[in-house]
């Protein structure tokens, strides 16, 4: 128990000189973005090359649509 207990108060103390270092909230805040930043690119190019192998088929269900409000 006391090793979960210290483990605990390093981790505390550790976040609490993060959050009182400017300099390091900075760099956090920035690795975090960057991380986000590249998660969101992927996503983004997975969904249109998910898209131009699906065209004909979307632009096929487009003009359903469209046709179908027309």
């Amino acid at each position: 128990m006391d090793r979960l207990k210290q483990h605990s108060l390093k981790t505390q103390s550790a976040l609490r000189f993060i959050s009182q270092n400017k300099k390091g909230q900075a760099s956090t805040e920035y690795i975090l973005f960057v991380i986000v930043l590249f998660a969101a690119s992927y996503g983004m190019i997975k969904l249109f090359i998910w898209l131009w192998q699906y065209k004909f088929f979307l632009l096929g269900y487009g003009r359903e649509v469209i046709n179908a409000f027309i």
